[in-house]
């Protein structure tokens, strides 16, 4: 997702409230900062370098899995030759 589409999910989120029912435990891997981000969030903060990012992906990940995640949303890195490596980890990962 790109940034906007990450904030407008978090904002979709923040307005269901705990009245919805159970919420379940979300993180966020992103470049970008969020402006809103509701309590069962957890934002991790994705580096601006894509070498920094490939090397920390699968802790990150982990890390999210040891929180009690059920969900990790990953804002979209660049589509720059520099940013293959990331983009090829976070599809192995989805799959």
């Amino acid at each position: 997702m790109d940034a906007k589409a990450l904030q407008m999910a978090l904002d979709g989120l923040q307005a269901q409230g705990p009245a919805g029912g159970v919420l379940q435990r979300i993180a966020v891997y992103a470049r970008s900062a969020m402006r809103t981000v509701p309590a069962q969030v957890l934002v991790l903060e994705m580096p601006q370098d894509a070498v920094a990012t490939a090397q920390q992906l699968f802790a990150t990940l982990r890390r999210c899995d040891d929180s009690g995640c059920a969900q990790v949303w990953v804002e979209t890195p660049p589509a720059t030759p520099d940013w293959d490596a990331v983009r090829d980890r976070l599809h192995r990962a989805a799959v």
